[in-house]
C-alpha cells in the first residue's frame, strides 16, 4: 500500500470528481502497461478530511470573555452575544444555539458540536489545505483551543497491490498518478521508481504545486 497527501491539490481541483489512474512500465515512456491503479479497479482510492479543531472548557466563562472563529470575535453575556448560564454546561448548549443561528460569514464556514458539556468542536465546511489556515482562539480563564488554527485538513490518495499481483516484477519501474477530470482535463500528480528485490522499496518524485 502507497499513500500520498494531496492538500493543497485538493484547493485546486474536485478530486472527488472524475477518475484516477496510475501506469507501472519499465521505461518512462513506454506504452506497455505491466500494471495498473484505478478506481475503475478498486485498487485506488481518494478522500478528503475536513480541518478541525476543538476548544475544551473547565470554568463559566464571564461577561467579556471571547471566543474567537476566524475573524469573528464573539463575546459571552452582552446584548447580542453568547449568554451564560448558570453552569458551564449551560453556557455551551447557549454557545452551540448562538453559532448554528449566526449569520456571520466567518462562523458559517464551520459546523459545531458539544461534548461532555466542556467541550466546543469545530470543523471546516470545506476540505483541503484552505482549512487548516482558520484561526481559533478563545479568552476564558481556564479554557485552550486544541491550536491556533484547525488542523488535519486536506486530501490522501491511496494506491493498494496484492503482493501476489506484483511478485512477478524485479528490478526498476516506473509510476505515475494522473487524475482526470469529468471534461477530460488530464493533470499528472505524483511520480517515482518502484524497486522490487526480495522487498519492495520506492523513490518517489513529488508533485510540483502550482
Amino acid at each position: 500500500m502507497q499513500t500520498f497527501t494531496l492538500d493543497a491539490w485538493c484547493d485546486l481541483y474536485d478530486f472527488t470528481l472524475g477518475h484516477w489512474h496510475s501506469m507501472l512500465r519499465k521505461q518512462i515512456e513506454s506504452a506497455i502497461a505491466h500494471y495498473e491503479w484505478s478506481t475503475e479497479n478498486a485498487n485506488l482510492t481518494y478522500s478528503e478530511t475536513l480541518a478541525h479543531g476543538e476548544i475544551a472548557f473547565t470554568l463559566n466563562p464571564e461577561i467579556g470573555d471571547t471566543l474567537t472563529i476566524g475573524t469573528a470575535v464573539l463575546e459571552f453575556g452582552v446584548t447580542d452575544g453568547i449568554m451564560i448560564g448558570d453552569s458551564l454546561a449551560e453556557t455551551l448548549t447557549n454557545l452551540l444555539s448562538f453559532l448554528n443561528t449566526s449569520t456571520d460569514p466567518e462562523v458559517l464556514k464551520c459546523t459545531y458540536t458539544v461534548s461532555s458539556g466542556t467541550e466546543l468542536g469545530i470543523i471546516f465546511r470545506t476540505s483541503g489545505s484552505l482549512g487548516n489556515v482558520f484561526p481559533i482562539d478563545v479568552i476564558v480563564a481556564g479554557a485552550v483551543a486544541s491550536d491556533e488554527t484547525l488542523t488535519g485538513g486536506g486530501g490522501m490518495l491511496v494506491m493498494i497491490a496484492p503482493v501476489e499481483d506484483l511478485q512477478i516484477f524485479v528490478g526498476d519501474y516506473y509510476y505515475d498518478v494522473r487524475w482526470q477530470a469529468d471534461d477530460g482535463t488530464l493533470v499528472p500528480l505524483v511520480g517515482g521508481i518502484i524497486t522490487f528485490e526480495l522487498g519492495v522499496t520506492r523513490d518517489t518524485q513529488e508533485p510540483e504545486e502550482t
